[in-house]
């Protein structure tokens, strides 16, 4: 007897992976058992996809950023690009957690540098233009964030493009941005290693504090 198709291709999706793994490791087992299926089962599960960009499971948004980047599925990272533009970017003050606005755009930026394409590439620099009207400690993130990351993506003055992003966010006197930005920076020391001289002692002790202990 022929097995029936899931009426909701992502249906398929939730049997895959195990609970409380984590989404990036989801995603892994996902892509791998996509790239075995046919190419009509695949594509219904793609155009899906998109669902889950905009589903209040954090769990699923992941998932569905890193299957675009695991598959360089470039319709998918367009797609999630929109659904940062329909999200927006706001000026609001932190509450007892992040706004999921931002949660959303935070967890789209590493999968756009690892996955650069046209549209996700203009977005980050638009998230980097925040910086000059950003006014909340929300939007700061946001646009510290994207500033560092753009920075750090260029081959030319990648490291006069840090000094000038670290510069404004030291201006800003808001402790908690500038711990999100040396976390980011933290998991990059390693690879770019002149990025050290452009850290205060106590920021670059703050950095080191996030990597592995030996």
């Amino acid at each position: 007897m022929r097995a029936v198709a899931p009426a909701d291709p992502l249906e398929e999706l939730d049997r895959i992976g195990y609970p409380d793994q984590d989404p990036d490791d989801d995603a892994k087992a996902i892509a791998a058992e996509m790239r075995s299926m046919g190419d009509d089962r695949r594509n219904a599960i793609l155009r899906a996809l998109p669902r889950w960009l905009a589903d209040q499971s954090l769990a699923r948004q992941s998932i569905a950023l890193e299957l675009a980047v695991e598959l360089k599925d470039e319709d998918l990272m367009r797609a999630a690009v929109e659904e940062a533009d329909r999200r927006g970017i706001y000026d609001e003050p932190y509450t007892d957690r992040s706004p999921a606005w931002l949660t959303y755009h935070l967890m789209l930026f590493p999968r756009i540098t690892r996955f650069p394409t046209p549209e996700g590439m203009r977005y980050l620099e638009n998230c980097a233009g925040e910086i000059a009207a950003a006014r909340s400690p929300a939007r700061r993130e946001l646009a510290a964030r994207a500033c560092l990351l753009l920075a750090l993506s260029r081959s030319i003055d990648a490291q006069e493009a840090v000094r000038s992003c670290l510069r404004t966010i030291r201006s800003w006197g808001d402790k908690v941005v500038m711990a999100s930005a040396l976390a980011l920076l933290s998991n990059r020391l390693a690879r770019h290693p002149d990025m050290v001289d452009l850290l205060e002692p106590s920021e670059l002790e703050y950095a080191r504090s996030f990597l592995p202990q030996r």
